[in-house]
């Protein structure tokens, strides 16, 4: 199917004036963001589509340093979205696909730019098995995400779960992380084969196992 990486957009206008949209009809450009943004949200639960979600990252730069204009902002911010569009565009399903070989690395993925370190909480295969499109095959737990919060930079934490489930059928060949251990995004954890007979050597210019993410929860710390 198709698989489209979607932006949605930025609420925070600083020093924004109304604008008559409609004769006898004020809005802010604020408002009419807001309701474009809860549109683009509902459009992001639709498969093959992948959210990069600007109001968030603002929020976590500081939305009053970040954006400096209507959809305008500063270098720092461009920067991030940047970094957070480009690894979710690696990891869509049909751009993993074009890397894919006989023997490919199991990664932990990016959720997004705050998510660089978690704790490997469960196992849902073992070295030695087939796995199907679907099926799940690790969890994890990013703790202490932090956001900012308007102009003075307040934070709260976060806790999120989510699970890793395979992108394509294969077999697992090995896993190489224990429940318990701390992962970095980017870390190889197992070693997934095409098929149970396939044989490899060179294991660091493998390409990854396409993988998506299920979020499970997201807790107040």
């Amino acid at each position: 199917g198709c698989e489209l990486v979607l932006f949605n957009v930025s609420t925070v206008i600083p020093d924004e004036k109304v604008d008559l949209f409609r004769p006898d009809d004020p809005e802010t450009t604020t408002a009419r963001a807001a309701r474009a943004k809860l549109v683009v949200d509902r459009l992001a639960n639709q498969p093959g589509l992948v959210l990069v979600d600007v109001d968030r990252v603002t929020a976590e730069m500081g939305a009053g340093t970040a954006v400096v204009g209507t959809a305008s902002y500063s270098e720092e911010t461009l920067h991030a979205l940047a970094e957070e569009a480009m690894g979710v565009i690696l990891d869509l399903e049909g751009i993993s696909q074009l890397f894919a070989s006989d023997a490919m690395q199991l990664i932990v993925p990016r959720y997004d730019r705050r998510t660089t370190k978690a704790t490997l909480t469960k196992w849902h295969v073992t070295g030695g098995v087939d796995v199907e499109k679907g099926d799940v095959l690790f969890d994890l737990r990013f703790s202490d995400l932090r956001a900012s919060l308007k102009n003075d930079r307040r934070t709260t934490n976060k806790a999120l779960k989510m699970s890793v489930v395979a992108g394509r059928s294969g077999y697992v060949d090995r896993i190489s992380a224990e429940v318990g251990a701390t992962v970095t995004v980017g870390t190889r954890v197992g070693v997934v084969t095409s098929t149970r007979e396939a044989v490899w050597d060179d294991l660091d210019s493998a390409a990854r196992f396409p993988v998506g993410i299920r979020l499970e929860a997201r807790d107040d710390q």
